[in-house]
């Protein structure tokens, strides 16, 4: 991951952060799993990465896996590697982006919820496959990431026998942009959420898009009103940067009323300071 990103998901995850400097991927594997079978799943393999990474004292990965870990833990919809973010050798990028593509795919076409534990394994495989591309020194952990993401991505990918009920009506896709206190602007892992909802837009049909923008409870209420609003203007702008028409996102900036999180008035809460980008058909 180039340099710029790693001192951003440092910079992101400060109170994560243990006495020794290092995200603790165990203490997160206490806290309560999501519901979310998907959720669950995904967090248990960035653990599980964040844990292969520490032991082979690669502190630094070992943390993004922890931090992407926690982040599903706390029922987030973390996305897949950019490429983009990583020093990758030019021969091996064609097969990223592709496997990337398919994946995306996937994961925008149901796989979350009628196969969650293969897409779980797809998406952890892949940050692993790109992770030990960079390295490009283990030729075998190359390999077994790979495998890892191809075995999930057959299961994924099989045509299934045909149902005889009705196939299922498509639930909405959710991204969720987290923002630091008292600021409306995007950072680093802000826009790869971005990029890959404006993807999803584009490869679904009919679909309507909706933000809902929120602050967190400290500070005055007209205040947050207006920085919500602010919220929703920037993901607004960066969306139809990227190719959404601007008329078909609904954006509605609710403050601090209707937290994700309730809180306790003046309390200062990163969960709240959000702004959700829902799709749906």
């Amino acid at each position: 991951m180039n340099a710029l990103n790693r001192i951003a998901v440092v910079g992101l995850v400060a109170g994560s952060i243990s006495a020794c400097g290092l995200i603790d991927p165990d203490s997160i594997a206490q806290t309560p799993a999501p519901a979310d079978p998907f959720l669950a799943a995904l967090s248990d393999e960035y653990l599980a990465l964040a844990r292969a990474e520490r032991a082979e004292f690669d502190w630094v990965d070992g943390d993004v896996f922890a931090q992407k870990g926690e982040w599903a833990r706390e029922g987030t919809m973390v996305p897949p590697e950019q490429l983009s973010d990583w020093y990758l050798p030019a021969a091996s990028v064609p097969a990223l982006s592709s496997a990337r593509q398919r994946l995306m795919t996937q994961l925008n076409g149901g796989a979350t919820s009628a196969k969650p534990v293969a897409a779980a394994k797809a998406q952890a495989g892949f940050d692993c496959w790109v992770q030990e591309q960079e390295e490009n020194h283990q030729p075998e952990d190359i390999a077994a990431c790979r495998k890892m993401f191809e075995d999930a991505m057959a299961e994924l990918e099989a045509k299934a026998a045909p149902a005889p009920q009705p196939v299922a009506v498509v639930k909405p896709v959710e991204f969720q942009i987290f923002f630091p206190w008292d600021s409306a602007q995007l950072h680093g892992q802000a826009y790869d959420i971005i990029r890959d909802a404006a993807q999803a837009y584009k490869e679904r049909k009919s679909v309507a898009l909706r933000l809902d923008a929120h602050t967190d409870r400290s500070g005055p209420i007209p205040y947050n009103d207006r920085l919500s609003t602010r919220r929703a203007e920037s993901v607004t702008a960066e969306l139809v940067k990227l190719g959404v028409p601007r008329n078909a996102i609904t954006a509605v900036a609710h403050g601090e009323r209707d937290v994700p999180v309730p809180t306790a008035d003046g309390v200062r809460e990163q969960r709240n300071r959000v702004v959700i980008i829902r799709l749906a058909q």
